[in-house]
């Protein structure tokens, strides 16, 4: 049983009957992913807000962006490489100085480009995410920089079309998305960075603002926070008009 689903559990009781119905409906969450995943490979349109330029996603964040052009200024005086990946997205880090770019996204970009490597992949799919990672390392690949800003490449996931419990489909799906984003980090060089927006264009952040709560706490906030600890992450979070962003420096020295 998937982590994911071990840690839904966890809200429940512990008797035998109750918790075969939540795992019933654990498994309907999952199933309705796959056929989400299945109805987006057919007929996912080209999305006209999917950035083009990494860039675009630090500008109004001078303090992330500086961040960001330190980090490249000092690999390019190194001579070394600076490799990209945009999850869920199409956009490249040439400009910024990035000498190859990877998108990973559910439909290849209409856009080609001789730097760009383009690998189809749902982000939910675990399968498909170990296959990204393990191309990446054939070609000898570690990423110094991974975006994470879906636009609205998931809208659908985080709603159920079925009548089931709500709260605990959206800690399915959350605990689903952390855990594959997770094993990105596997090719994340140390020293390396991640940005990430919220993933849902609908999600409780709309209640954290209405109860007038700092974006640090809001409840993304809170868990990007767990996650950055659980994987030895530093984490610097932004406030924007849209809600916290977060970005994620892996250390090059293991955290004490």
């Amino acid at each position: 049983m998937g982590i994911f689903i071990q840690s839904s559990f966890l809200m429940y009781t512990s008797s035998m009957s109750f918790d075969l119905e939540i795992y019933k409906k654990i498994k309907g969450v999952l199933r309705q992913n796959r056929e989400r995943a299945k109805m987006v490979k057919e007929k996912r349109p080209f999305y006209p807000v999917d950035r083009n330029n990494a860039s675009e996603y630090l500008i109004g964040h001078p303090k992330l962006e500086r961040i960001i052009q330190t980090y490249f200024y000092n690999i390019r005086k190194l001579g070394s490489p600076i490799i990209y990946a945009d999850i869920c997205g199409e956009a490249r880090a040439t400009s910024m100085g990035a000498t190859h770019n990877y998108n990973f996204s559910i439909k290849e970009s209409y856009f080609k480009s001789a730097d760009t490597t383009q690998f189809k992949g749902d982000v939910f799919n675990k399968q498909d995410v170990i296959d990204f990672v393990n191309h990446i390392k054939s070609n000898g690949h570690k990423l110094n920089y991974i975006t994470f800003e879906p636009i609205v490449g998931l809208q659908g996931y985080d709603f159920p079309k079925e009548n089931v419990d709500l709260e605990l489909h959206r800690k399915v799906v959350w605990q689903q998305l952390e855990n594959n984003l997770t094993i990105l980090l596997e090719v994340l060089e140390p020293g390396g960075y991640i940005y990430i927006s919220k993933p849902f264009q609908l999600d409780k952040g709309i209640v954290d603002f209405l109860q007038r709560k700092k974006q640090n706490q809001y409840e993304m906030a809170i868990n990007m926070k767990k996650f950055a600890r659980r994987n030895k992450l530093r984490i610097k979070i932004e406030t924007s008009l849209d809600g916290p962003l977060f970005l994620l420096h892996k250390p090059t020295a293991k955290l004490m």
